[in-house]
This record gives C-alpha cells, sequence and structure tokens, in this order.
C-alpha cells in the first residue's frame, strides 16, 4: 500500500475523533492523490470560479496531512490563524497547498499576500503599506471614487475570503 494512501487510512481509522481530520479535508486529499486535476480555482461544469492569486502547484505536495488538517480545521473557524516555525520549515508552502485544498470553502476569493518586501515600520505607515500589499493581492488599483480600504472591504465582502499574509512578522502590530 502506497505511503500516502497508508497515512489517508490510519488518520481515518485512529481511534481519537480529533486525529482523523474533517471528512471533506480527507476526501480532498484522496482526490489530488488520485488525480491532481486542473489547475485550482479553474471553473468546471459543476464549480463556479473563484477568485484566487494562488500559484499552481509545480510538483507534488507529500506528507505533511496531520498539519494540513488542523489547519483546515483552524481555517474553519472565524478567528485568525498564525503558523509558527523556524526559517525554512515550509510554513509558506504549507499555507499555500492548505488555500488551495479549502478554496472551495472561500467562495469570495483566496489570495496569498508575500509581504517580503513590505519595508518595516510602526504605526499608521504600517497600516498603509499593508493595505497596499493586500490591495495589490486581490487585483484592485487606488480607486478614484472611494478610499483604498473602503474597495477593499467591498471586494472582500462577497462572501467569505480567506487572506494567507505571509512573512509579516516585520508588521505584526499592523497584522
Amino acid at each position: 500500500v502506497p505511503e500516502k494512501l497508508r497515512s489517508m487510512l490510519e488518520r481515518l481509522l485512529s481511534e481519537e475523533q480529533g486525529d482523523r481530520g474533517s471528512s471533506e479535508d480527507l476526501a480532498a486529499e484522496l482526490r489530488d492523490w488520485v488525480d491532481p486535476g486542473p489547475t485550482p480555482g479553474a471553473a468546471t461544469a459543476t464549480s463556479p470560479r473563484i477568485a484566487h492569486n494562488l500559484t499552481p502547484r509545480e510538483d507534488r505536495f507529500v506528507g505533511r496531512s496531520e498539519e494540513l488538517a488542523q489547519l483546515g480545521h483552524l481555517l474553519g473557524k472565524p478567528d485568525p490563524v498564525t503558523i509558527v516555525a523556524f526559517g525554512g520549515a515550509g510554513k509558506s508552502r504549507l499555507a499555500h497547498e492548505c488555500a488551495r485544498r479549502r478554496l472551495r470553502h472561500f467562495p469570495g476569493g483566496a489570495w496569498f499576500v508575500d509581504l517580503t518586501g513590505v519595508p518595516a515600520s510602526d504605526g499608521e505607515a504600517a497600516a498603509v503599506r499593508l493595505l497596499d500589499a493586500v490591495a495589490r493581492a486581490v487585483g484592485l488599483r487606488e480607486p478614484e471614487r472611494t478610499s483604498l480600504l473602503e474597495a477593499l472591504e467591498e471586494r472582500l465582502s462577497a462572501g467569505p475570503s480567506l487572506l494567507v499574509l505571509d512573512n509579516c512578522e516585520h508588521l505584526a502590530p499592523a497584522c
């Protein structure tokens, strides 16, 4: 039995319900393992296109099924989620993969916002730079008749949305 399938079966048959993850996550993981399918977010006959800027997967995502299940569960709640680990541990890739797999749960869209190049600053300057980076990620241009914040609120009000703020530790107060 392939390792990936064995791992999924072990989780499914776990005596601890919390270790199993959701049936939706397990089904998505199984679908991805059997047939990676079209680029995430692409329209199909049964699902409308969901706006996103998530990059296509260049290779198979192997392992970390427990972390994906835990993160997927946390994304089902209204609270912000933070992934903390040392540099190079794969936090960004894990966040990207989870966002891809959970895309259908965010009909308002899902956007990855890389804040690496945003200069560190304090107070209002940090908030403005963060707002600009998020607006660029969701494809907004400077609106003519409203503030950037109002335009962003309108864009994200289409339904539940996911914003993945990557590398924001230097902007933590603004995040």
